[in-house]
């Protein structure tokens, strides 16, 4: 009898920690409490008023994001700029281009921006903005770790180079070894991440736009340029295209916890290991952040587990996805004063 009671104890023990190891949901988390997830469950209601055009609305729920962490997202930051611009609020406009200096907006941001630098040019603040930016310039420099910066670039070009070797050249040269020439990269980016990428992120946090800045990514002068700090995000996915364990995907929250790692950055590497994991390795749920499963029967959850990591709903989403595409149409009649928030055309 005693026997058995140990044997199912020791099954339960089992059972939860299979549990806690292949599960992407974060239900079993303390997430309520966060104040990162706190912060982009109020971007989302920022996002949402901009969607309705409630503008005024949308500054001040920035604000209150902003009461709970700061410094912002460069991109949260740069729409609360535009929006400041558009209701013509020269308190806030002042506030979000100061933070957005620390997090690296250049002055020429602002003036290829119509709704900005037209704004600029109404009140004559050019000088006050040239100012700020002078001030602040060397607490964005300060506050970013070049040792992480520096790198992450090496890890990055590292993976790309055989990435673009063995997947995007001989894998298509010579299609009959294409099994052989994924093993190789796959061995790889798993040196890359597992010896070196995984250690940095265990020491330093993970290496995203809040410990080595933000980039400018897409083509110059063009309208559809997003603002982002991907490359160790490129690196993970690279890693979990092919099935992996979900060894890591603890460290990886606790990132999204410390404000290292952004829920959509998150998510999207879950969406990753959902679709090429398998039972064996690491069954996990998606996100619908990057891949996506079509059973609308699993929507609800699914929205569950995005409004616990901070994130959108499905269905909003899909709103944005049709802004996006209102958007683009303007902007082939050549109108481009639309409030970005980055998510497509818009």
């Amino acid at each position: 009898m005693k026997a058995s009671i140990h044997y199912y104890v020791l099954v339960s023990i089992l059972f939860l920690l299979i549990s806690s190891c292949s599960s992407s949901s974060p239900q079993n988390k303390s997430l309520s409490n966060n104040k990162y997830i706190k912060y982009y469950k109020k971007i989302k209601v920022a996002e949402l008023e901009i969607l309705e055009e409630s503008y005024s609305k949308a500054v001040e729920t920035y604000k209150e994001a902003f009461r709970i962490v700061s410094p912002m997202s460069l991109t949260h930051c740069y729409t609360a700029t535009q929006v400041s611009a558009r209701i013509g609020d020269m308190e806030s406009f002042k506030l979000f281009t100061k933070e957005g200096f620390i997090l690296g907006l250049e002055l020429e941001d602002i003036y290829k921006d119509s709704i900005m630098n037209s704004f600029v040019k109404d009140k004559k603040i050019k000088k006050i903005l040239k100012e700020s930016y002078a001030n602040t310039k060397i607490i964005h420099k300060d506050r970013l770790n070049q040792f992480l910066i520096d790198t992450v670039l090496k890890l990055s070009n590292l993976d790309n180079k055989w990435k673009i070797y063995y997947m995007d050249s001989l894998s298509h040269a010579d299609p009959k070894n294409e099994a052989l020439y994924e093993k190789k990269y796959d061995s790889i980016v798993s040196y890359i991440v597992e010896d070196k990428l995984i250690p940095l992120i265990r020491e330093y946090g993970y290496p995203g736009e809040r410990l080595i800045g933000a980039n400018w990514v897409g083509v110059k002068n063009s309208y559809n340029r997003g603002i982002s700090q991907n490359r160790a995000l490129f690196i993970l996915i690279h890693y979990y295209s092919r099935p992996k364990s979900c060894k890591y995907n603890n460290l990886l929250l606790e990132q999204v916890l410390n404000g290292t790692l952004f829920p959509k950055q998150y998510t999207s590497i879950i969406d990753f290991q959902a679709k090429y994991g398998d039972s064996t390795n690491c069954k996990v749920n998606f996100f619908n952040q990057w891949h996506s499963t079509k059973d609308s029967s699993l929507f609800k959850e699914i929205n569950q587990r995005r409004f616990e990591i901070g994130l959108e709903t499905i269905e909003e989403i899909d709103r944005k996805f049709k802004r996006g595409q209102k958007i683009c149409k303007e902007k082939r009649n050549g109108k481009h004063d639309q409030i970005r928030l980055f998510y497509w055309c818009g």
